[in-house]
């Protein structure tokens, strides 16, 4: 038996026409992590996977996935640390010779605090996991990396390479950062402690490596290894 949630009803209309006509018992709920509508030690495992970067507060989520597991259940958690994220673009762009890298990184890192403190989310909540679990008893968290990489290669011809491509033409043409459209990356970097006159040079060159990435795929010269940093941590309720 399978149960999900979510707080929006048009995913949820999607995951029951999936589960439509397959083997097994699938139930699909609207709500929201923070309260979760199930009597405590319902399940045997519980698992999200880049959902507690999106919340306001993962760790009382957290508790909550850990109230609803049974003693003896496992919680399986995926998420990232999205500021290493940006990190191979910019080495593929040649940027760490101009000392680029060094100045987005301190604004990316901005942004993160920002949008934490603003209640959109910990972009880096993967490195803190782990030790969330341990606070709520698991003695023994475990902690995976990812094994897999966002690489490309010319001619770009492989089935998660042409995702990635159309992921970064969409970017290119919003003129978006990893944090969304400018007034958000503002509000963002502004609340993480930036200086907003120091704001729109650092804009730009991150929508503007984007940009470049993509000049790059068109003319067939844009190589990356595409590493990404995504954390998969699993911890044991004792009982």
């Amino acid at each position: 038996e399978i149960t999900g949630i979510d707080h929006e009803a048009g995913f949820l209309e999607q995951a029951r026409a999936r589960a439509a006509g397959r083997p097994g018992r699938f139930t699909y709920l609207q709500a929201t992590g923070e309260a979760l509508p199930f009597e405590d030690g319902r399940f045997d495992v519980v698992t999200c996977q880049t959902v507690l970067m999106h919340v306001a507060d993962a760790r009382a989520t957290l508790a909550e996935m850990w109230r609803v597991t049974r003693p003896g259940g496992l919680v399986v958690l995926s998420e990232p640390n999205n500021l290493v994220d940006p990190i191979p673009t910019r080495v593929a762009l040649g940027d760490l010779e101009t000392g680029e890298l060094a100045r987005q990184v301190a604004f990316e890192a901005a942004c993160v605090r920002g949008r934490a403190a603003l209640g959109k989310g910990d972009a880096i909540v993967g490195e803190r996991l782990g030790g969330y679990l341990h606070e709520l008893g698991c003695e023994a968290p475990e902690v995976w990396t990812n094994d897999a990489c966002g690489s490309l290669y010319p001619p770009y011809a492989r089935p998660r390479e042409r995702l990635l491509v159309d992921a970064l033409r969409g970017w290119a043409a919003l003129d978006v950062s990893q944090f969304g459209r400018r007034e958000d990356t503002l509000a963002f970097y502004l609340a993480g402690g930036g200086d907003e006159a120091a704001f729109e040079p650092l804009w730009e060159a991150a929508v503007a490596a984007i940009r470049r990435s993509v000049a790059g795929i068109d003319a067939g010269t844009y190589q990356t290894a595409g590493g990404v940093l995504m954390y998969l941590v699993a911890g044991r309720k004792p009982g």
